[in-house]
């Protein structure tokens, strides 16, 4: 059973699995990701970071649309379906000439042991508009988009 409301949305690692189940009904997070879409690299701080544009359907009728996000999934928890527009945007230039190619990050899901990499307290955001690897990132995302044209 599709799961509605979203409550079993906060894992998204597939070993181990984690099943839910209330009534006896098993519910399936209806969040889910890709990752053989996703590109990888690593910085010294942080190893596997994986990140790519995802997009969502927005509501369950004929009608509905696909929406960009950009999601953080640390561990394979998820700390934020949707960051935020102020965080979801690169922060690296002053000047605005220079953000026309590259405005939004991508989902980003990576392996953090150290506890290096800033989250609230209450693990449902993170705590920074500019990444610990947001120039690693950004390079990466530069060096994929070059290889397309």
């Amino acid at each position: 059973m599709k799961d509605e409301k979203g409550w079993a949305d906060w894992y998204v690692g597939e070993s181990p699995s984690v099943e839910f189940l209330l009534d006896v009904e098993k519910y399936e997070s209806s969040f889910k990701i890709d990752r053989k879409k996703f590109n990888v690299f690593e910085t010294e701080n942080f190893k596997n970071v994986q990140w790519g544009y995802i997009s969502v359907k927005v509501s369950p009728s004929p009608y509905s649309y696909r929406k960009k996000i950009t999601s953080v999934v640390c561990n394979d928890i998820i700390i934020s379906k949707e960051l935020d527009s102020g965080k979801s945007k690169f922060n690296l230039f002053e000047d605005k000439a220079k953000k026309f190619v590259i405005e939004e990050k991508p989902s980003l899901l990576f392996d953090d042991f150290e506890g290096l990499f800033p989250i609230k307290l209450d693990r449902n955001d993170i705590d920074c508009s500019i990444l610990p690897f947001e120039k690693e990132l950004y390079k990466e995302v530069a060096k994929t988009l070059l290889l397309i044209f």
